[in-house]
């Protein structure tokens, strides 16, 4: 069976129309596992507010209703959060020390490396897709699949 680990810039995607946003939602409607990083939930959450309190482009309504939206994926199985393990943290560091990633990037390719070899890696992060391939994961960009 098919595992999927989306990072947040596909995550997103399920709440917010962008390109890949079909992709995406095609990935929940599979048989299958999703798992995100507890790190990706966060910056999920962080970039909806930040969409209504910097850019203004969601209402206090809409905040409210996409984090209900990410809340219900959780509570009803559709995705399964995944929080880093300190041998994932340490696989981060490793990651860290020979290649140019973001804090919060590292633990995430770290993260569904342990999950096992058939976890494929959707993310629309060129740098951080080309990493995650590097280091032996399949990937996926819903942004280039997307029609």
């Amino acid at each position: 069976m098919k595992a999927h680990f989306p990072d947040t810039t596909a995550f997103i995607k399920r709440y917010l129309n962008e390109t890949g946003s079909d992709v995406v939602d095609s990935l929940f409607e599979e048989e299958g596992e999703r798992y995100v990083s507890g790190l990706c939930l966060l910056e999920t959450h962080s970039n909806i507010q930040r969409l209504n309190a910097v850019g203004g482009l969601l209402t206090g309504e809409q905040v409210r209703m996409l984090h209900a939206a990410v809340a219900s994926d959780i509570e009803s199985g559709r995705v399964t959060v995944v929080n880093a393990t300190a041998a994932d943290i340490e696989e981060a560091a490793r990651m860290l020390t020979r290649r140019h990633l973001t804090a919060v990037d590292a633990p995430q390719v770290a993260v569904a490396k342990s999950l096992g070899p058939e976890v494929v890696f959707v993310s629309s992060d060129l740098k951080l897709n080309r990493v995650a391939r590097e280091e032996g994961l399949t990937v996926l960009d819903p942004a280039r699949r997307s029609g």
